[in-house]
């Protein structure tokens, strides 16, 4: 097995959305693209997923053990080198 880093940022949904609770308050969206742009330059191997939920690296997980669902996740930045993983898009997505 890889040697790996996980890093998981946990932020309070409620700050981040308006108060209908499902449009993001202005800036947020440039700030997480802006946090995940600096991952993704540090750490470009495996790529970077932002999810509303903890769910303990499933996406990479799925990627490097070549099992399991690597769709769990709902902002990415996907490095050309795993991109492979991506091509089959699972039916309940492309439905949405």
């Amino acid at each position: 097995m890889q040697p790996w880093i996980g890093l998981n940022l946990l932020f309070d949904s409620t700050t981040l959305r308006s108060s209908s609770g499902t449009i993001y308050k202005p800036g947020v969206g440039a700030t997480l693209w802006r946090i995940m742009g600096e991952l993704i330059a540090s750490f470009p191997e495996i790529g970077v997923y932002l999810t509303n939920e903890w769910q303990e690296n499933r996406t990479w997980r799925a990627i490097v053990e070549e099992h399991g669902e690597p769709w769990s996740f709902d902002l990415g930045i996907v490095p050309r080198e795993v991109a492979d993983h991506f091509t089959k898009v699972p039916q309940v997505l492309r439905e949405r």
